[in-house]
């Protein structure tokens, strides 16, 4: 018999639990991947995850939340032992801290001017004589007269769109303003997508020759590409599947 191996199922569990959130795989069969994610140790104990991620070993009838053999902690070494093995990095430690301390006072007694005799002599200042600057002659400039801009009669001024307005229905409208945004998917991604899709099936127990995945056709999404969106204009109020449902109901199921 197949000894578990818990870092596996581990990395099996977070697989299932990503493609569960980014809604590559519903919850029923997210369920179904992580009900066969067991194994039996060494000793013969039964080990699950369970739908939270926590490891828990069967006990009678009972599935209790246990650390599985391979997270046991070892115990601390105590100083003693630590610098036993490792010296020689506790001598390299002590060195360096001991010429740390003697730069920093050697930067103290060279910063506070020991051994330098202070001057007993003053030295005189001299006076400054005031200066008299001439009032300066002001010259008026001449102005210019700014001349006015000549248009090009080809060129149009283009019309700004209203940011609402109201359709012939009365409908308030907003406007979406034109843009650009970058569509499909690189090789890299096309990949990612084909080798999710393989994991899900494998945990929910299709055969590997199954023609789902390649009849996805994830590589029609590349390449990437950038695409052009005008300016249009758009219902102010969403209108939800409820809200029409109900409209529809209101006027006798009719379309219009």
């Amino acid at each position: 018999m197949t000894l578990i191996d818990f870092e596996d199922l581990e990395r099996r569990y977070q697989a299932a639990y990503d493609a569960r959130e980014n809604n590559r795989i519903g919850f029923e069969n997210f369920e179904n991947a992580v009900a066969n994610l067991t194994g039996v140790d060494a000793e013969g104990r039964q080990w699950r995850i369970d739908r939270d991620g926590h490891w828990r070993r069967r006990e009678g009838e009972l599935w209790i939340e246990d650390t599985p053999p391979h997270r046991v902690e070892e115990p601390s070494v105590g100083f003693g032992a630590w610098f036993a093995q490792n010296w020689g990095y506790g001598l390299v430690g002590v060195s360096g801290a001991t010429l740390v301390i003697a730069l920093v006072f050697l930067l103290i007694v060279l910063g506070s001017g020991f051994g330098q005799q202070a001057e007993t002599s003053e030295t005189a200042l001299p006076t400054l004589a005031p200066v008299i600057n001439p009032p300066l002659e002001t010259k008026d400039l001449p102005q210019e007269t700014p001349s006015a801009p000549t248009l090009d009669p080809t060129q149009v001024e283009p019309t700004a769109l209203p940011p609402q307005l109201r359709d012939e229905r009365d409908i308030p409208m907003v406007l979406v303003p034109e843009g650009s945004f970058m569509m499909g998917s690189d090789e890299d991604e096309i990949a990612y997508a084909y080798e999710m899709c393989e994991t899900i099936m494998t945990f929910t127990g299709v055969p590997a020759e199954s023609s789902i995945c390649p009849d996805q056709g994830f590589e029609w999404e590349g390449p990437t590409r950038e695409v052009f969106v005008s300016a249009f204009y758009i219902d102010q109020f969403e209108v939800t599947h409820e809200t029409y449902a109900a409209f529809l109901r209101d006027q006798g199921n009719q379309l219009e």
